[in-house]
């Protein structure tokens, strides 16, 4: 990036790869769901908690792999405790508040 200037259609590929990751992450926390509640008949908050930790694993992986694959990675363990405790622990806590309210209803 030159001073000021902004690179859009790297930019506009990066958000394309960015929201194509994320939506498989849907897809895989929705799957992961069905098969803890349904197939292994775990509690729904439960299920609910690890079904978004597996989609907050599998977004940073291919985010280090795909999104982000054009930039150095330092410290990839620590980056991934810090995105686990921020983006994983605000994700776990929202989801199941939202699954507990939900069922409430």
């Amino acid at each position: 990036m030159i001073a000021g200037h902004v690179n859009w259609p790297g930019t506009g590929w990066r958000w394309l790869k960015f929201n194509f990751v994320g939506l498989i992450g849907i897809g895989v926390q929705l799957l992961t769901l069905a098969l803890l509640k349904s197939g292994l008949h775990l509690n729904f908050l439960l299920a609910t908690g690890l079904s978004v930790e597996t989609a907050v694993l599998h977004n940073f992986f291919w985010h280090e792999r795909f999104t982000w694959a054009d930039r150095v990675a330092k410290a990839r363990l620590a980056q991934f405790v810090q995105f686990n405790f921020t983006n994983g622990a605000i994700s776990i806590f929202g989801n199941v508040l939202l699954m507990r309210f939900l069922q409430a209803q």
